[in-house]
């Protein structure tokens, strides 16, 4: 299976590639007053994020022709293909909309670990074995970069919640709960409810990506077992099986029958399975780890694109996969977002224990 770059795909998928794009500071800085706004703010102790839904940043033709404007990477005159591949590296107030999620996330006064233009837990698109649509992000059709329905409302100083409604190919509803936890910890809430019965298979993938801004290496690292192991042993995201980059649980409860051809970052497992639902790595001076817990009849499975913002930028993300999904069910995992001061990658095994 040839593996391909996130932009071709989503290019392919949906039209679209990556970039930023000019200012929109006037919706960015929207009052309480206002109907409806695109980014809210949420604190507790040292910890303080920003949570977005699709609508912040330029949108259909402004956004067109923004992408006209940006340069292309150096590389493309070396012979690569990145024609389709532009620079996310720029300016917080200069980015594109259909990034959801979070924009920022500080502790204290460090560095956020996400890409400024992008965001980190962005609800990426939906996906089952026959193809996939980033549909929670854009709407379908001709009209290019409109944003997919979608609001943020402050729940409480240290709580915010995104509402993604649903859209005309997958209906699907996805909602997420973000509390910050001192001392380090963003918890998430995640519900998933199908509306239309009659586009469900015998099951449905979603796809969440993280745009990573400093990593001290491109790669994530995790505890699993290869093909050949007798114990767990520390992985990276990079580090075997080329080809694949999905990385499917140890214990296979459940059965997803992939594709034998397709975009790799979707159906391309490998033969290795984590030992523990958690992954992360060192950003910058800090450690950043995902963990997670799901419900009996769903399946979590980690994704890697080391350019999947750009050249150089990498994404580290995952997927959520329901087993016969039923219309009208709301189906609900969690995370939880560790962001402290790199001690060692044995702690976030150790906070992932604490946390169960």
């Amino acid at each position: 299976m040839q593996k391909k770059g996130r932009r071709n795909f989503l290019t392919a998928a949906a039209g679209i590639g990556f970039g930023l794009t000019g200012s929109v500071q006037s919706r960015l800085l929207a009052t309480e007053q206002e109907p409806h706004r695109s980014r809210v703010s949420i604190s507790s102790g040292d910890l303080q994020a920003e949570i977005v839904d699709n609508h912040d940043g330029l949108s259909g033709e402004d956004q067109i022709q923004k992408r006209y404007q940006l340069p292309l990477p150096a590389e493309r005159e070396q012979g690569r293909h990145w024609s389709k591949q532009l620079y996310c590296t720029v300016a917080r107030k200069d980015r594109f909309s259909g990034y959801n999620g979070i924009s920022n996330l500080q502790l204290g006064n460090s560095f956020s670990p996400f890409l400024v233009c992008c965001s980190g837990l962005n609800c990426e698109f939906v996906f089952d074995a026959s193809e996939a649509s980033m549909e929670p992000r854009w709407l379908t059709g001709k009209k290019r970069y409109q944003p997919g329905p979608s609001r943020v409302k402050r729940l409480a100083a240290d709580q915010a919640q995104i509402t993604i409604e649903p859209g005309s190919r997958w209906g699907v509803q996805v909602e997420m709960v973000h509390q910050l936890t001192p001392p380090f910890f963003l918890d998430t809430t995640y519900r998933i409810t199908p509306t239309l019965a009659s586009v469900l298979g015998p099951w449905l993938g979603f796809f969440w990506a993280s745009y990573l801004q400093t990593p001290y290496a491109s790669v994530y690292y995790f505890q699993g077992r290869g093909p050949e192991d007798t114990s767990a042993r520390w992985y990276n995201s990079q580090s075997s099986f080329p080809g694949s980059v999905v990385f499917a649980p140890a214990k296979q409860d459940l059965s997803f029958p992939m594709p034998d051809e397709g975009e790799s970052l979707l159906y391309g497992v490998q033969p290795i399975g984590y030992h523990l639902p958690v992954y992360g790595g060192k950003v910058d001076e800090m450690l950043l780890a995902f963990m997670f817990q799901t419900d009996p009849g769903t399946q979590l499975r980690f994704a890697f694109n080391p350019s999947g913002g750009g050249p150089g930028v990498p994404a580290w993300d995952f997927q959520f996969l329901i087993d016969k999904p039923q219309v009208q069910q709301t189906y609900q995992f969690q995370s939880r977002t560790v962001y402290k001061k790199f001690a060692s990658l044995e702690e976030m095994l150790d906070l992932y224990q604490q946390w169960q």
